[in-house]
């Protein structure tokens, strides 16, 4: 674990994070066991699971990487904790929203409060709901940061369309204009996920993200070797210099107090 650990302290401090997510309802064990593998062979930063004690006996079995998983019951925390958790997310959020059920800031807050009372030491990261305006991100984003959240994660808001490049594109746009807006606020990092790939990274990162997450990508992908390939190619495009105008990106806008 020592050598992973410094390995993602060195990522984390060199703005490089990686985060191999395998799904937060994918249980499925011989899928996850492939994206971890890859993962580790990739030398990915961190990896994120599902919130099941078995899932993470099992992952801990098989990697040193550090894991998280994200959760939206506290009541999970210690479970998780001792089955081998690294790392607590408070996200993600999509299980809520397929249930037409929005969390609120006070929501997010309460639960922080909770998770820090039972484990204070625990490494806590919050996912920021892109359903809130970019105000309210920044101003949650700001609250979180001085109570001491070790990082954010942005999101983008699943929209429906017809379309699916329209549908990658809206992901992609709506968080990197949350990563841009949170990152000229706080100090913390801030993983961007939703939808990235190779050619969005250099842009996360222009824009004040220490690190990605992805999984979508991987699960569309049938062998580890492809995964792996997949992982690696976005590791090389860490800290590319491409210019992009940020003011010409859909739904970015000023963040005015």
């Amino acid at each position: 674990m020592n050598n992973h650990l410094d390995h993602f302290l060195k990522d984390y401090n060199n703005k490089q994070l990686l985060k191999v997510i395998s799904g937060i309802t994918n249980l499925n064990v011989q899928n996850i066991r492939n994206i971890i593998e890859a993962a580790e062979l990739s030398n990915a930063s961190y990896i994120d699971i599902a919130a099941d004690k078995n899932i993470i006996s099992h992952a801990k079995q098989i990697t040193n990487l550090p894991i998280c998983v994200s959760v939206i019951d506290h009541s999970k925390v210690k479970e998780c904790i001792y089955a081998g958790a690294d790392l607590i997310e408070i996200g993600n959020f999509n299980f809520l929203y397929q249930k037409e059920f929005l969390v609120s800031c006070k929501d997010i807050l309460h639960l922080c409060d909770k998770i820090r009372n039972m484990i204070p030491d625990i490494n806590l990261c919050v996912t920021i709901p892109h359903f809130f305006s970019l105000q309210q991100q920044v101003k949650l984003a700001i609250m979180l940061e001085e109570l001491g959240i070790d990082m954010l994660q942005t999101e983008g808001y699943p929209i429906n369309h017809t379309n699916n490049i329209n549908k990658t594109l809206t992901h992609i746009t709506q968080t990197l204009s949350s990563t841009y807006a949170l990152s000229q606020y706080v100090n913390i990092p801030i993983i961007t996920a939703s939808s990235l790939s190779y050619l969005t990274i250099p842009i996360a990162q222009q824009y004040g993200a220490s690190g990605i997450g992805i999984g979508t990508a991987l699960y569309k992908l049938n062998n580890i070797n492809a995964m792996i390939s997949y992982i690696e190619d976005i590791e090389l495009n860490f800290n590319q210099q491409i210019y992009f105008d940020f003011h010409k990106l859909n739904h970015l806008h000023p963040i005015l107090f």
